[in-house]
């Protein structure tokens, strides 16, 4: 019985012991040296011998086959043992070593490609890659918290539903131009602004044209562009009235009141109410600036946080007494030394023990209770005050907001002083909670950390 593989090898010995018997019966013939039998007997013969010597070379041939078809496996197999032509061997060594050098170059782009996609994913920024058809081909890990994950091989038009954006691609696919950029909002839980950057790839690992995607996150540059705008048309606008004001009463003086004396006493009271105004506002705009400016400056210590509000006691006494309101001070536990210049401690709370005599009622009392918990310093300034609405209290803190503008601005306040008493605890890593109920009073709690607790 002939095998499977003796079977393959037939064509190929057919064909070789076929011509090696066709030069031997050529010669017999030219040389005329045997007749017609001898003639098919050395052709039989000759085809036997060319069978015989056909089979190395087929055997080759077969195993060369093979060894060419796994050029790309992932191991080199070793050179087969037994007999072989010259040729033969000397083609399967050359095979061998082109598929080593396959499997290196294979490995060496698989390391390139797995390091590109470490870096890329190593930056803070958001970076896609988008091939021709417009699909993500990757996402960094900053695109997929930006994003969301599983973006990866997605069409970009349902990832990020933006025709500007859409546009600035197909601009960079079509090439068009080198280089495009849209402003694009992302909307989650909150809205952030970004601005892409896209800019044509070519020919990435062999995989054909693409274009690569930077997101700058825009969200805190337009949150102070907008805050800012908010800052100056404000503050202009707490300026522009005593403005008017100081103008109006002049004009009024050097016209019609110019020789009565009584008109001129009470303008000139008027004004320099205003003129007083002006300069708080002033006074507060350039304290809250210096804050804002220092806020991540180291904030220094402060070793007796019950002296500086004492201090601020005395220094607020004669306001406490022509509204006839008292500070009662309650220590509990040991006061170690707390985060804080004392110079801005003492302006915290003479902001907040300040607003609490402004508003709290005439007779009344105005409690200050120091306690010392596990890690901080806990002051509370109790009053008995009108109460602020639940609505209101969450924006208290920012710039020029007040519940009661008339109120304020008769009471002398300028709408900042809560705002430097947020950005004074930011730089001294304490926090500020405010509770209040309507019609009973409000109660304002300071924690700042002991300063051995940040040592």
């Amino acid at each position: 019985m002939i095998d499977l593989n003796t079977r393959r090898l037939l064509p190929s010995i057919f064909l070789a012991a076929v011509a090696s018997g066709e030069v031997v019966v050529l010669v017999a013939w030219m040389l005329d040296l045997i007749s017609s039998f001898h003639a098919v007997s050395g052709a039989l013969i000759a085809l036997f011998v060319g069978f015989i010597c056909a089979l190395p070379f087929a055997k080759d041939f077969s195993e060369l086959v093979a060894r060419a078809r796994g050029l790309g496996a992932e191991e080199v197999s070793q050179l087969p043992s037994g007999r072989r032509t010259p040729v033969g061997g000397e083609l399967a060594t050359a095979l061998v070593e082109s598929q080593r050098r396959v499997l290196r170059m294979q490995r060496s782009m698989e390391e390139r490609a797995v390091t590109v996609e470490n870096v890329l994913d190593g930056v803070p920024e958001p970076l896609l890659v988008i091939d021709l058809n417009y699909r993500i081909v990757h996402a960094n890990y900053a695109a997929e918290l930006a994003i969301g994950s599983n973006i990866n091989m997605r069409q970009l038009v349902d990832v990020v539903r933006s025709p500007e954006l859409l546009d600035a691609v197909e601009a960079v696919m079509a090439g068009a131009v080198p280089e495009a950029i849209a402003d694009i909002e992302l909307k989650d839980h909150t809205t952030r602004s970004y601005r892409a950057i896209i800019a044509r790839l070519a020919n990435i690992g062999g995989g054909g044209e693409a274009a690569v995607m930077a997101l700058q996150d825009l969200t805190a540059i337009r949150r102070l562009e907008a805050m800012r705008a908010d800052f100056v048309a404000n503050a202009s606008h707490e300026l522009r009235t005593p403005l008017a004001n100081l103008v109006g009463f002049i004009e009024t003086l050097e016209g019609p009141a110019k020789d009565d004396d009584t008109a001129r006493a009470r303008f000139l009271g008027i004004m320099r109410d205003q003129a007083n105004r002006m300069a708080r506002l002033v006074e507060d705009l350039l304290s809250l600036s210096r804050v804002e400016m220092d806020e991540y400056a180291p904030a220094g210590a402060t070793e007796s946080i019950e002296d500086v509000i004492n201090s601020v006691v005395q220094e607020l006494e004669p306001m406490s007494q022509e509204r006839e309101i008292s500070f009662h001070t309650e220590v509990k536990g040991p006061l170690s030394s707390t985060l804080g210049d004392p110079d801005l401690v003492q302006q915290v709370f003479r902001n907040l023990l300040e607003n609490a005599l402004k508003y709290a009622r005439e007779g009344s009392i105005v409690q200050i209770k120091l306690v010392s918990e596990k890690e901080a310093v806990r002051v509370s300034i109790i009053d008995e005050g009108p109460g602020i609405p639940a609505e209101h209290i969450p924006r208290l803190t920012e710039r020029f907001y007040r519940v009661d503008v008339a109120r304020s601005r008769s009471l002398g306040g300028t709408g900042l002083g809560l705002a430097i008493v947020k950005h004074i605890l930011n730089r001294c890593r304490g926090h500020l909670e405010i509770s209040s109920i309507v019609g009973h009073g409000s109660i304002f709690t300071v924690r700042l950390p002991f300063a051995d607790e940040q040592e």
